[in-house]
Protein backbone atom coordinates (compact mmCIF):
# COMPACT_ATOMS: atom_id res chain seq x y z
CA UNK A 1 0.00 0.00 0.00
CA UNK A 2 1.11 3.48 -0.92
CA UNK A 3 1.53 6.38 0.95
CA UNK A 4 -0.78 9.08 -0.29
CA UNK A 5 2.15 11.42 -0.60
CA UNK A 6 3.47 8.74 -3.06
CA UNK A 7 0.54 8.74 -5.02
CA UNK A 8 0.14 12.27 -5.51
CA UNK A 9 3.87 12.70 -6.65
CA UNK A 10 2.67 9.51 -9.02
CA UNK A 11 0.12 11.48 -10.58
CA UNK A 12 1.58 14.69 -10.91
CA UNK A 13 4.63 12.69 -12.59
CA UNK A 14 2.53 11.28 -15.06
CA UNK A 15 0.74 14.49 -15.66
CA UNK A 16 4.15 16.03 -16.31
CA UNK A 17 5.27 13.40 -18.05
CA UNK A 18 2.92 13.69 -20.89
CA UNK A 19 2.70 17.16 -20.78
CA UNK A 20 -1.04 17.50 -19.13
CA UNK A 21 0.95 19.94 -16.72
CA UNK A 22 3.54 21.79 -16.64
CA UNK A 23 3.82 22.74 -12.93
CA UNK A 24 1.85 22.44 -9.13
CA UNK A 25 0.58 25.90 -9.71
CA UNK A 26 -1.02 24.66 -13.00
CA UNK A 27 -1.98 21.87 -11.79
CA UNK A 28 -4.05 23.54 -8.47
CA UNK A 29 -5.51 25.78 -11.37
CA UNK A 30 -7.03 22.69 -13.51
CA UNK A 31 -8.25 21.28 -10.38
CA UNK A 32 -9.53 24.25 -8.53
CA UNK A 33 -7.84 24.33 -5.68
CA UNK A 34 -5.73 27.12 -4.23
CA UNK A 35 -1.88 26.89 -4.76
CA UNK A 36 -1.17 27.12 -1.23
CA UNK A 37 -3.74 24.12 -0.62
CA UNK A 38 -1.66 21.74 -3.13
CA UNK A 39 1.43 22.70 -1.86
CA UNK A 40 0.55 21.97 1.60
CA UNK A 41 -0.54 18.55 0.29
CA UNK A 42 2.59 18.21 -1.63
CA UNK A 43 4.43 18.56 1.97
CA UNK A 44 2.56 15.82 3.36
CA UNK A 45 0.32 17.73 5.30
CA UNK A 46 -2.60 15.38 6.01
CA UNK A 47 -5.95 17.99 6.49
CA UNK A 48 -4.76 18.49 2.37
CA UNK A 49 -3.54 15.04 1.34
CA UNK A 50 -6.71 13.09 1.56
CA UNK A 51 -9.45 11.67 -0.76
CA UNK A 52 -10.99 15.19 -1.51
CA UNK A 53 -8.11 15.93 -3.38
CA UNK A 54 -7.60 12.67 -5.27
CA UNK A 55 -11.06 12.81 -5.90
CA UNK A 56 -10.88 16.46 -8.23
CA UNK A 57 -7.98 14.89 -9.99
CA UNK A 58 -9.67 12.09 -10.91
CA UNK A 59 -12.64 14.28 -12.03
CA UNK A 60 -10.43 16.36 -14.08
CA UNK A 61 -8.54 13.52 -15.38
CA UNK A 62 -9.90 10.65 -16.68
CA UNK A 63 -7.05 8.51 -16.92
CA UNK A 64 -6.59 7.91 -13.16
CA UNK A 65 -8.26 5.33 -11.57
CA UNK A 66 -10.12 6.94 -8.32
CA UNK A 67 -10.39 3.34 -6.79
CA UNK A 68 -6.53 3.10 -6.76
CA UNK A 69 -6.20 6.38 -4.73
CA UNK A 70 -8.69 6.01 -2.33
CA UNK A 71 -9.02 2.12 -1.85
CA UNK A 72 -6.01 1.49 -2.49
CA UNK A 73 -6.94 -0.86 -5.74
CA UNK A 74 -5.99 -1.79 -8.70
CA UNK A 75 -3.76 0.25 -11.06
CA UNK A 76 -3.01 4.25 -11.10
CA UNK A 77 -4.49 4.27 -14.34
CA UNK A 78 -7.70 3.21 -15.04
CA UNK A 79 -7.59 0.66 -17.90
CA UNK A 80 -10.52 1.01 -19.59
CA UNK A 81 -10.01 4.08 -20.02
CA UNK A 82 -6.38 3.13 -21.58
CA UNK A 83 -8.17 0.20 -23.70
CA UNK A 84 -11.21 2.67 -25.28
CA UNK A 85 -7.93 5.72 -26.73
CA UNK A 86 -6.12 2.28 -28.12
CA UNK A 87 -9.32 1.90 -29.83
CA UNK A 88 -10.19 4.88 -30.67
CA UNK A 89 -7.40 7.12 -30.87
CA UNK A 90 -4.37 5.54 -30.86
CA UNK A 91 -4.39 2.96 -33.13
CA UNK A 92 -2.17 3.84 -35.95
CA UNK A 93 1.12 5.83 -35.87
CA UNK A 94 2.73 8.19 -38.15
CA UNK A 95 3.99 4.98 -40.33
CA UNK A 96 0.74 3.28 -40.17
CA UNK A 97 1.87 0.46 -37.96
CA UNK A 98 -0.51 -0.58 -35.57
CA UNK A 99 -0.29 0.53 -31.60
CA UNK A 100 -0.78 -2.18 -29.72
CA UNK A 101 -2.11 -1.32 -25.46
CA UNK A 102 0.81 -2.86 -24.36
CA UNK A 103 2.87 -0.44 -25.94
CA UNK A 104 0.50 2.11 -24.26
CA UNK A 105 1.00 0.13 -20.71
CA UNK A 106 4.80 -0.31 -21.57
CA UNK A 107 4.86 3.34 -22.04
CA UNK A 108 3.27 4.24 -18.88
CA UNK A 109 5.85 2.34 -17.02
CA UNK A 110 8.58 3.78 -18.76
CA UNK A 111 6.47 7.68 -17.91
CA UNK A 112 6.23 6.28 -13.90
CA UNK A 113 10.10 5.45 -13.50
CA UNK A 114 10.48 9.07 -15.43
CA UNK A 115 7.81 10.77 -12.45
CA UNK A 116 10.10 8.72 -10.01
CA UNK A 117 13.40 10.65 -10.84
CA UNK A 118 11.37 13.69 -10.52
CA UNK A 119 9.84 12.90 -7.17
CA UNK A 120 13.38 12.22 -5.93
CA UNK A 121 14.58 16.01 -7.02
CA UNK A 122 11.49 17.19 -5.96
CA UNK A 123 12.04 15.48 -2.04
CA UNK A 124 15.85 17.12 -2.56
CA UNK A 125 14.84 20.16 -3.42
CA UNK A 126 12.22 20.59 -0.38
CA UNK A 127 14.52 19.55 2.35
CA UNK A 128 17.24 22.05 0.77
CA UNK A 129 14.91 24.85 1.21
CA UNK A 130 14.08 23.68 4.60
CA UNK A 131 17.49 23.91 5.53
CA UNK A 132 17.62 27.42 3.68
CA UNK A 133 14.41 28.16 6.18
CA UNK A 134 16.38 27.22 9.06
CA UNK A 135 19.22 29.04 8.35
CA UNK A 136 17.57 32.14 8.06
CA UNK A 137 15.95 31.47 11.12
CA UNK A 138 19.34 31.03 12.79
CA UNK A 139 20.49 34.37 11.06
CA UNK A 140 17.75 36.18 12.68
CA UNK A 141 18.62 35.41 16.01
CA UNK A 142 22.31 36.13 15.29
CA UNK A 143 21.34 39.56 14.44
CA UNK A 144 18.48 39.60 17.38
CA UNK A 145 21.44 38.96 19.95
CA UNK A 146 24.17 40.96 18.54
CA UNK A 147 21.58 44.41 18.24
CA UNK A 148 21.20 43.68 21.81
CA UNK A 149 24.90 43.15 22.98
CA UNK A 150 25.28 46.58 20.85
CA UNK A 151 22.65 48.53 23.15
CA UNK A 152 24.31 47.15 26.85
Amino acid sequence: MKPNLEKLKEAYGYLIANGIVKTQKGLAQQIGMSETSLSSAFRGNKSYLNDTLFRKICDKYEEFNINYFTKNKGEMLNTQTIGEKSSNNVGNNINNSSVSINEVKEFAKVSENFQLLLFNKDDQIAKKDKQIDKKDEQMDRLLTIIEDLSKK
